[in-house]
């Protein structure tokens, strides 16, 4: 049994991330550890390529959860990580950090029952090339080479594991992104653990440059989704323990019976809300075991209004454009967001509430072309 187990989660990332991930825990000075590399569901050709990578380092080992469809969980992934793992001590890490190689050695010496040690990390720019360099220990870094530092709870958080399993593991309820680490920290507070943030440079990581993923990105969250998480959390800030037994539980093959299912189109004709939602509820209750619906989503949509609400809309911004301007464009967008049916926006909030509700959608998968974006769900 090594002394450190590292838990990574991954899905459908660039690979040469992981791989200079990797290559800084290959340099450690502390050797006694192991990688748990958890991959939520990576598609086919994302998959093959991280494995061949994770089995290339004696130090990895390779978890897949067929979680593909799905919206992306680090909770979920972190705590399958935990589950997988047999070592006293952890280490939440993330497959875009670069680490110094004294990090694992300055963590086991730091080590603590009742304590968890977190740090800064360094934004390195865009144009960056040196990384090599940094994981080698032949560059030496300067203030130019990073955008900022911050305190980070992702990218590292070293805890003992009994104390992560007393709290039932990361709140599973929080996806997409966010939130989660500010929960956990939140918990372990309440809960008696102590945190040490420390000291800039004491020890060094790297967060490489990507693409930015966050709540502001087009179609990334369902409508509201980042205020839901936001309300649970505060609704819930008390209660230590979250999840249900199976927390952590990795997805296996055969439960995902929407791979296999017989396919059944939902065809959206609907100018109100209400009038799909309606709709949308029966036929998901009248599905059968084998069966899955299929909603297909175009990714550019007109709105549809029918005439008589095209005429009050028309009246109604002649009279405020005359008398009240300032008050024309809220007006507007008012009477068209109250209403009417919108697909790209409305089938996902639908979709999303079901799914969080546990009551009637069992299971989905999301994909898309250059058209559409497909929901299969039963």
């Amino acid at each position: 049994m090594k002394k450190i187990n590292v838990i990574v989660s991954y899905r459908n990332r660039d690979v040469k991330l992981a791989k200079n991930c990797f290559e800084s825990f290959k340099k450690q000075v502390f050797k006694d550890f192991q990688v748990v590399l958890v991959d939520y569901g990576s598609s086919d050709e994302y998959r093959k390529k991280i494995e061949e990578l994770a089995n290339s380092y004696s130090f990895v080992k390779y978890v897949y959860s067929y979680d593909e469809g799905r919206v992306w969980n680090r909770s979920r992934a972190m705590n399958i990580g935990i589950r997988e793992s047999d070592c006293e001590y952890l280490l939440f890490a993330d497959i875009d950090i670069v680490y110094s190689s004294n990090y694992l050695e300055m963590l086991w010496n730091k080590r603590a029952v009742d304590k968890s040690i977190l740090n800064y990390v360094h934004y390195l720019r865009k144009d960056f090339t040196r990384i090599d360099g940094i994981i080698e220990g032949t560059y030496q870094i300067n203030q130019n080479d990073y955008e900022s530092i911050a305190k980070v709870t992702g990218a590292s958080t070293f805890i003992k594991k009994s104390i992560i399993e007393e709290v039932g593991g990361y709140d599973e309820y929080y996806c997409f992104w966010g939130v989660e680490d500010r929960d956990l920290r939140n918990r372990l507070d309440k809960s008696g653990n102590k945190q040490e943030w420390l000291e800039v440079g004491e020890s060094y990581l790297y967060h490489q440059w990507h693409e930015v993923v966050s709540v502001g990105k087009k179609n990334f969250l369902p409508d509201r989704w980042w205020d839901d998480m936001n309300i649970y959390f505060e609704i819930n800030s008390d209660k230590i323990k979250r999840n249900g037994e199976n927390w952590g539980k990795k997805t296996n093959k055969e439960e995902r019976k929407v791979l296999s299912s017989k396919t059944k189109e939902f065809i959206c004709d609907f100018v109100y809300k209400a009038d799909f939602i309606s709709k949308f509820v029966e036929e998901l209750k009248k599905l059968s075991d084998r069966e899955c619906l299929l909603i297909k989503i175009p990714k550019e949509v007109e709105i549809i209004h029918n005439k008589r609400e095209d005429f009050v809309r028309k009246i109604s911004n002649k009279l405020l454009k005359r008398f009240f301007p300032a008050l024309q464009t809220v007006f507007k967008e008012k009477i068209v967001n109250e209403k009417d049916f919108q697909e790209q926006k409305d089938i996902k909030y639908v979709f999303w509430r079901l799914i969080i509700n546990k009551k009637i959608i069992s299971d989905y998968y999301i994909s898309e072309d250059d058209e559409y974006e497909y929901i299969k769900m039963m």
